[in-house]
């Protein structure tokens, strides 16, 4: 009988040992450091543009770096236009964000896309993915900014395209 005590008291500390040890998340930083944290607080609906001043004392905006956020089952979609950084031109997208990541160093800003290190959770449908290095999102909780940046791979064209500090249109 007592055996048997010890045996199930063995299973039961290794069942524990085992669920205490697991850390499959991608937030999680081994040990006692905690590198981030993801969640779902999307910033506000509504249209986002690049405005900036000119050289009379006023703003311009700039109609090839545009956003337009909706909430769409619980996700944030953007939609918009990223310009060409070396040129003319501009690239359309469409991306779904389904949670954002923060680094606790870093409160304020919230990350989605493929660009290394740790993001949330993103896919795009426009452009199409394939022709795509990498394509990155950001929410500025502190300016209540959107930055969308995107790069095309060597068979589409090899370019960078950016739509930085939009501003929501009031």
């Amino acid at each position: 009988m007592k055996s048997k005590q010890i045996i199930i008291m063995l299973l039961s500390f290794i069942i524990l040992f085992a669920i205490s040890c697991k850390n499959d998340d991608k937030t999680g930083g081994g040990g006692d450091v905690v590198q981030g944290y993801t969640h779902s607080n999307h910033p506000p609906i509504g249209s986002y543009v690049s405005v900036y001043p000119d050289a009379h004392g006023g703003f311009v905006t700039n109609i090839n770096e545009t956003a337009t956020v909706k909430i769409v089952n619980g996700n944030c979609n953007i939609t918009g236009k990223a310009s060409l950084v070396s040129g003319q031109g501009s690239l359309d997208y469409n991306i779904t964000v389904t949670s954002w990541y923060t680094h606790p160093n870093i409160s304020y800003l919230n990350r989605a896309g493929t660009l290394g290190g740790v993001y949330g959770e993103a896919t795009i449908t426009e452009p199409a993915s394939s022709t795509l290095d990498y394509f990155n999102v950001k929410y500025d909780t502190t300016s209540q900014s959107i930055s969308v940046s995107l790069r095309t791979t060597p068979a589409s064209g090899d370019q960078y395209y950016s739509a930085s500090d939009l501003k929501r249109v009031e």
